[in-house]
């Protein structure tokens, strides 16, 4: 009977340590399905509904989790936690085609750098996906790599885009996903980028 409750007591404490390790913070649903890829699918459903707006929101959780309606004129929200550039690319051309957006927010990278810190295989995959956007464009930092922050501001002056800086230190939870007073001031961060673009029309 000890065996049995010692066992269960490391079970227990496995689980709890499963839980909080991030790389299960994307927990998988009945099918196998990661979280990420599930609410892929839940955004593409909201898409095909979708009317034209003034700006598309393209992303991971850190803007999935922030109220963004309405920052930019008409805004949808298509970000996904848990997404990486990859996935961003492949749910753009559907989003874009749906919303025809004006202004595109693209907020991407924490996860390549939570899992690859290679700084050049984020470039190329940064720019290859960010050639592919049209219209004007409002590029936000990653929280975790500053070296990445710096290239996403170079490539905003190169291709007169807004640039926002990451919402980091006190303002977020763990580093990177912003508390409630940091979606706040990512909001406001956002909105001053949309005036900024619009300035330029």
């Amino acid at each position: 009977m000890k065996i049995h409750w010692m066992l269960g007591l490391v079970v227990a404490l496995a689980a709890i340590a499963l839980g909080l390790d991030e790389a299960n913070e994307w927990r998988r649903d009945m099918s196998g399905r990661s979280y990420t890829q599930t609410r892929a699918k839940y955004v593409r459903a909201a898409l095909s509904n979708a009317p034209p707006v003034d700006t598309l929101v393209l992303g991971d959780s850190i803007s999935e989790m922030t109220w963004l309606t309405g920052v930019c004129g008409k805004t949808f929200n298509a970000a996904v936690a848990g997404a990486r550039i990859g996935d961003v690319a492949a749910l753009a051309p559907y989003a874009i085609e749906r919303t025809r957006p004006k202004v595109i927010v693209l907020e991407v990278g924490t996860n390549h750098f939570h899992t690859d810190p290679n700084p050049s295989d984020f470039q190329q995959q940064y720019l290859a996906l960010l050639n592919s956007l049209p219209g004007r464009k409002i590029l936000v930092g990653v929280p975790n790599s500053r070296a990445a922050s710096n290239f996403v501001r170079r490539v905003a002056s190169q291709i007169d885009a807004a640039y926002v800086e990451p919402v980091t230190g006190q303002l977020t939870s763990g580093g990177t996903h912003p508390t409630p007073e940091g979606a706040s001031v990512y909001w406001q961060r956002v909105q001053r980028a949309c005036v900024s673009q619009a300035q330029l029309s």
